[in-house]
């Protein structure tokens, strides 16, 4: 990526759905462009930042299933302070896709090579985070995500010293893609225990995740958006005003990557006072924003 040059980037889903995928673009919380190529005609302080992909398809017969993936533009040079620009320092990635949980490697380059020794220099979050031209991080997580800086120094023969930096802007792909269509893909359902729930009765259900993976599964149930209890059954002791609503179970499954990947079912529950709503509640399929370098 570089000052006044063009970039492009395509957004994926992957394994792609039978049924067609609308792709959105957004920049700074607008749509930018529609279909699955990002074509920006210049970066420059008016383009760089974060593009976001929305992609959006419902399978035959299902929920409608959204994803998205962010990517941070930053072009990748400062000119050299004393020398007007003679002197371009760039970044070069080694590692070709950022993920979670995964090391990720980066060259600092001065071009051109100047014949005196250059001192590189790494910053992240305004501290010193190494040295030399290598950038060397172990694992891509929560604490070492953001904007690292190569500063290079170097003396000229009889001449002053010579500064210059470039930033590299860091994400990971935090979440997987996940399709309704992928014989992978895990659907959560609600089984009620009780017949016909009744006023002052309890009320119990199970939740049921399908296929079983081979992974280790959390379940969680929430109440009107808050956290009820955890594991496979829903327990209600009297069903009442304060205790009718809606309840979700989440099922979260710790892929091998280490990463979360959770599925949500929402089924309302009523006593007899009040119609029930369809027992087999609604699917709500959420796939958080991942990155895509």
């Amino acid at each position: 990526m570089e000052h006044r040059r063009p970039f492009y980037a395509e957004c994926r889903l992957s394994p792609r759905p039978s049924v067609p995928v609308d792709y959105t673009w957004y920049f700074q919380g607008r749509v930018f462009s529609r279909g699955e190529r990002l074509s920006i005609p210049e970066l420059n302080e008016n383009t760089v930042g974060d593009y976001t992909c929305q992609a959006r398809f419902r399978p035959t017969g299902g929920s409608t299933v959204e994803g998205k993936a962010t990517i941070s533009l930053r072009y990748n040079f400062i000119p050299a302070d004393s020398l007007t620009g003679q002197f371009v320092v760039s970044i070069v990635p080694l590692t070709q896709q950022m993920e979670h949980r995964r090391p990720f490697y980066a060259d600092c380059r001065l071009s051109p090579r100047p014949s005196a020794p250059v001192d590189y220099t790494w910053y992240f979050q305004g501290r010193v985070f190494s040295r030399g031209e290598r950038l060397r991080i172990p694992e891509l997580n929560d604490h070492s995500v953001g904007d690292y800086t190569c500063q290079v120094r170097f003396r000229q023969a009889g001449g002053s010293t010579i500064e210059g930096k470039a930033i590299i802007s860091l994400q990971y792909n935090s979440f997987p893609s996940v399709s309704l269509t992928d014989p992978q893909t895990y659907r959560v359902s609600i089984n009620p225990l009780i017949g016909r729930p009744a006023r002052g009765s309890p009320f119990y259900a199970d939740c049921h995740l399908q296929p079983q993976p081979p992974h280790p599964v959390r379940l969680t149930w929430y109440f009107k958006g808050r956290y009820h209890s955890e594991g496979q059954r829903l327990s209600i002791h009297e069903l009442n005003e304060n205790t009718i609503g809606e309840y979700t179970c989440q099922a979260t499954i710790t892929t091998p990557t280490g990463t979360p990947m959770t599925v949500n079912v929402t089924m309302p529950i009523y006593y007899a006072a009040a119609p029930s709503p369809d027992p087999a509640g609604k699917l709500f399929l959420h796939v958080q924003p991942s990155i895509v370098p």
